[in-house]
Formats: structure tokens, sequence, C-alpha cells
């Protein structure tokens, strides 16, 4: 706040953290509207109930993921609470569905996970979506979301709630969509004429020692490479639509002490490999990505495909 900068998601009581941040500009006034699916417990924001005072925090996407697993899968996990009561490990019928401990299981192909949304949390951050809409000339919703189904199965890509939630944003009244959380750059997606940003990696990420390794001592962990990437993507709007996007690509700093986690523009060769990346990745959501001097190019108008 005293550096000028409008907050969307973190706040004082939940009210106010589902409630669009707003900034002024002599062109137009932009609305921002953020959430989380990735926090910590500690973390959401809270209303005064009662006796209970307001507690600041961070506007919540509560999100329970599930592991999909085939019927004979099924049948051995849910014998196991049942050898602890009675002995009987014949699952004749699997569920659709059980828990164990912490661990959420659901019937399903192809392995990986799936995710329910809370709907109470997902209509009350459209809500905010629409009331930034009636508010503001631009409407920016944000998401911190780790999520992905990368970890799970090797495949590249975010989780099987975040595409529904973000076309619902659009819907809404969202005229872009960011999400921040991966370090390692996803794809863009372009929806009804609105860009989806599915992951622009890191500004800047002053984390570990110039070998990319942190943690405690003979426990340390070293990030990969493709952390060191990311981007930065300028959206030129024509008529309420996204007329041309430009990534310019960037790398992160590891010579001197005084850069460490800085970004400094990418050299010839950096920017043709993380291009190539924001390519492959966004190709899957039928955008295409031209490449002329180290910069990306996206003119949704040459081919909408969502």
């Amino acid at each position: 706040a005293a550096a000028g900068l409008a907050q969307g998601g973190p706040g004082p009581d939940l009210t106010s953290r589902r409630a669009p941040a707003y900034v002024d500009t002599p062109g137009a006034r932009v609305a921002l509207v953020a959430t989380a699916s990735s926090f910590t417990a500690m973390s959401p924001a809270a209303d005064a109930r009662g006796q209970r005072r307001a507690r600041p925090g961070l506007s919540p996407l509560n999100v329970r993921a599930l592991r999909l697993v085939t019927a004979e899968q099924m049948r051995v996990l849910a014998a196991i609470p049942a050898r602890g009561r009675r002995g009987d490990t014949t699952i004749e019928t699997p569920p659709r569905e059980l828990s164990i401990g912490r661990e959420g299981f659901r019937l399903g192909e192809g392995g990986g996970l799936t995710y329910e949304v809370d709907a109470k949390d997902r209509e009350a951050v459209l809500q905010g979506v629409a009331q930034a809409e009636a508010g503001a000339d631009l409407v920016v919703f944000s998401i911190h979301a780790h999520q992905g189904d990368g970890a799970a199965n090797g495949a590249e890509g975010p989780a099987d709630f975040l595409q529904p939630l973000f076309h619902a944003a659009i819907d809404a009244g969202a005229d872009v969509v960011v999400r921040h959380g991966p370090h390692a750059l996803e794809g863009i997606e372009i929806y009804r004429g609105k860009p989806i940003f599915y992951g622009m990696a890191s500004l800047f990420f002053d984390v570990g020692d110039a070998e990319r390794r942190f943690g405690p001592a003979g426990r340390e962990w070293a990030f990969p490479p493709e952390w060191d990437d990311g981007a930065i993507a300028v959206t030129e709007f024509r008529d309420g639509r996204a007329a041309e996007i430009r990534i310019h690509p960037l790398v992160m700093r590891f010579d001197t002490p005084d850069r460490m986690g800085m970004p400094r523009p990418a050299n010839a060769e950096e920017a043709i490999r993380i291009l190539e990346r924001v390519r492959r990745q966004s190709a899957r959501f039928g955008v295409e990505v031209l490449i002329e001097n180290g910069v990306g190019i996206i003119r949704p108008d040459l081919g909408e495909q969502s």
C-alpha cells in the first residue's frame, strides 16, 4: 500500500478479500480479483462472528485432491479399513470413492489426480469477478495454484479444475486470467478473446545459492534448471479482445551475490529455449506462438481456438 500497489486476495477479513481491488490509470480503471487454492492452513481470512474477531488472511478456494485408481486397486484399498475392523477382505463391488487418512481415492481411468472444488468458495470468487466487471474497464483474475497433474503421472499441464474455473471467470467478466505458483513456464490459452496465462514462472527467485541449492545442511535440494526461466507478457487489447500478446523471455541471475535470483533479458539462445517451451505448452490449447527476433508473439485473431 505504501508503494501505491493495489492488492487483491490478502486482507483484514474474508469479505474484504473476496471484493475487487481497483487501480485508476489515465486510460482505464483496472480491477483485480485474487484467490488461492495453494496455501497453508493458517492463511485464509475469516469474518467476525459472535465473540470471534475477524482474522486477516487470503481469499481461499478450497480444493480436495483425489487420486484416480482402477476398480481392482479400489478393491484393495477398500479392504484396508475392513481388515482392521472385522477381517473381511472380500470386496465384491468397489466403492466409487473412499478416504484413508488424509488421502482420497476415486474410481477413474488413466491414473493421476482429479480435484473437487468447494462450491461456496467458487461462487464467492466468481461473484467478486462479476462485481469487478460492473465497476472497471479491465478485470484481472489471479490465482495462486500449484496444483497440476505433472507430479502425479509425469504429464505436463494444469490441474483439471483450473480450466473450467478460468473459463467461468471470463464468462463472469474477467479480461485477463493469471495463474501463479508454478515455478516453471506453462502455456497460454485464448478463450472468448481473453488471455489465460497458466504460469509465467518467476519474475525473481531469490532462493538458494549459486548452485541453485537450498535446504538444511545434508538435505539440500537443487531446483530444476527450468526454474531459471521466466517471461513477461504484454497484451494489447482492441475492442475488448486481445489483439496481440508479446512474450519477452528472461532468466534468473546467479552470477554475483548482490544479484542472486534477479531477472535479466534472455540472450538469443536462451530466448529460443524459453519460447519453444511456451510454444509447446500453448499448443495444447490450440494457440500458435510465433517467434520473431527473440520475442514470442500470439495474434489471437489469426485463429482463436477456444
